[in-house]
């Protein structure tokens, strides 16, 4: 990067670079055309990233400002000199002016400190979510800590991206998409593929026992795997009780057996081999392509014949992956053609790329229609799903009846966490009923329910709720994973209950004992306007299959849907 320009983005990011020094290259920013579009380019980068991160992404008001041709020229007028703080348009009302008035210290034009602040927008750090990241734990648990407004805070290193028929240790369930923070993973059986941060690959093959260090190191205790380590992760490294592979940018296997004897076969590139436990340990040995070599007892290396064959190459873990995917798929579809016709399924709505919406279920028949929602991929590469996006997103719905036990379950992915509440199904304003399933603000799920109002009482009684939630099951972690949601009001037991991922989160009695009535409803948003301005509480994500059963299932029953259904 040129240097001008990587002083330019260290003062706008930290406002910390002696203004000497940074004279000349605001000279050319303010001259130079072409090297202003590149700090420019490089902010906006900065910025999408930031959107990405934010809880209440706002993709649509930046999208139409950052790809305004004259964008520049527009926001020059709208902040000449002369125009008084107080006539500054919206778009930068929220914005602090600490750097406009740092860049003005520099002696950079008003004009161009209104195009940087437009990119500051992007800039800012996304919302509150207190959390750490600790040991690692299945479906991204953090204990809770304070952190400054403003800030995420996840110590993850590397992602799960497949697997096959893996079994790890204990009760803990990974799959593919889950983050995983440094820590010990013991496979027991089957093939994981972990990609660290740095870039590098690694195939571990079950029974394994590997300790995630960082995004450039881990350490092999026992079992067999085969890394694969681009030139940009080049000095990723290895450990086992004998030696470390640092890795030189190539494709390599290791081997740890139970007795603590240490292989490496490099099948591409070279590797250094240094004794463990040095703290600056010299080069042991370098091994090249197409050599082996085995730490024997007595602190001797010696050669030996390479056996590629052993370890499991990346190709073929594409392979039986995507078999494995398509089995669970055909599986599935016979599964669910028995749910269909299960006589305690009340609805279920689903996407198909042939139909559109599909209704399943006692009220097939119901109304329902699509509101915005555009078509992406769903959890089978075959079969979509829909995208809720904007607030206008939703599915209308009209449910009649009325029942003393409903199963709310969804197979829903989540794209953001936005500070506010999630639609996953609420019903329109009524008197007599009212119901939100939503998600909260802190990543809980949630069901509230309101009691019946007497509308002849004088005076007009006030709305009394009651409801339960989850401790916080959705963070950063959450986002872009397929999650299994269930929810269950049962009037006879007067309880509600949570469940994620077939697996009971909480359950609380409840002071309700109505039978419950849904009618008019939307999936994914608010219903229709009963304000104006709405109050906005649209789901941000993908909702893959939405169903209501007239029972309250039990753990045994959501468990086998969420085991069929996983992708």
């Amino acid at each position: 990067m040129d240097a001008d320009l990587r002083l330019l983005l260290q003062a706008w990011l930290n406002d910390d670079v002696d203004h000497d020094a940074l004279e000349p290259a605001v000279q050319r920013l303010e001259q130079d055309a072409e090297f202003r579009r590149q700090f420019m380019d490089e902010l906006s980068m900065i910025g999408l990233t930031r959107v990405a991160q934010a809880q209440t992404p706002e993709w649509e008001r930046l999208t139409f400002a950052l790809e305004e041709s004259d964008l520049e020229q527009r926001v020059m007028a709208a902040l000449d000199e002369n125009v008084s703080p107080a006539g500054r348009p919206a778009l930068f009302s929220s914005l602090s002016t600490s750097s406009e008035v740092w860049w003005r210290n520099v002696g950079l034009s008003a004009s161009l400190v209104a195009v940087l602040l437009l990119v500051a927008l992007l800039r800012r750090d996304p919302p509150v979510a207190n959390g750490q990241a600790g040991a690692n734990l299945p479906n991204g648990a953090l204990p809770a800590v304070e952190l400054p407004a403003g800030q995420f805070r996840d110590d993850g290193v590397a992602i799960l991206v497949r697997s096959v028929d893996a079994q790890w240790e204990s009760d803990v369930s990974w799959q593919p998409g889950d983050i995983l923070s440094p820590g010990r993973l013991v496979l027991t059986s089957g093939l994981a593929q972990i990609e660290f941060y740095s870039g590098a690959q690694v195939i571990l093959e079950g029974s394994a026992d590997l300790t995630v260090v960082s995004a450039d190191e881990a350490t092999c205790h026992q079992g067999r795997l085969r890394a694969q380590v681009p030139p940009h992760a080049r000095g990723f490294r290895i450990a086992s009780a004998d030696f470390d592979v640092v890795d030189l940018g190539t494709e390599f296997g290791m081997e740890v057996s139970s007795d603590g004897q240490s292989k490496v076969h490099v099948f591409d590139g070279e590797v250094e081999l240094h004794r463990s436990g040095k703290t600056q340990p010299a080069v042991e040995r370098r091994v090249t392509e197409g050599e082996a070599v085995a730490w024997e007892s007595g602190d001797v290396l010696n050669s030996i014949p390479p056996e590629p064959e052993r370890f499991a190459s990346f190709e073929m873990l594409r392979e039986q992956s995507r078999d494995a995917a398509h089995r669970r798929f055909l599986a599935w579809q016979d599964w669910t053609a028995l749910q269909d016709a299960d006589p305690r399924l009340l609805v279920r709505y689903r996407y198909s790329a042939e139909n559109g919406l599909e209704v399943v279920g006692q009220l097939a028949d119901s109304a329902a229609s699509v509101v915005g929602c555009g078509e992406v991929p769903g959890r089978w590469s075959s079969q979509p799903a829909l995208e809720f996006l904007r607030p206008s997103d939703r599915i209308r719905v009209d449910l009649p009846g009325s029942y003393d036990a409903i199963t709310f379950t969804a197979w829903v992915r989540i794209d953001a966490l936005p500070a506010r509440d999630q639609t996953l199904l609420l019903t329109d304003a009524n008197p007599q009923l009212r119901l939100h399933w939503q998600l909260t603000p802190g990543g809980e799920l949630f069901l509230g329910l309101r009691h019946p109002l007497d509308m002849t009482a004088v005076p007009r009684p006030k709305p009394e709720w009651t409801g339960h939630g989850t401790k916080p099951i959705f963070t950063t972690r959450s986002i872009g994973k397929w999650t299994h949601l269930a929810t269950v009001y049962d009037r006879e037991q007067r309880r509600v209950s949570h469940f994620v991922d077939g697996k009971r989160v909480s359950t609380a009695l409840v002071d309700y004992d109505h039978a419950l009535k849904l009618g008019l409803a939307a999936i994914g948003n608010f219903g229709r306007p009963i304000a104006e301005p709405d109050v906005i509480r649209n789901f941000v994500g993908r909702i893959d299959q939405l169903s209501l059963w007239q029972a309250a299932l039990d753990e045994d029953t959501l468990r086998e849907h969420f085991e069929y259904g996983k992708p």
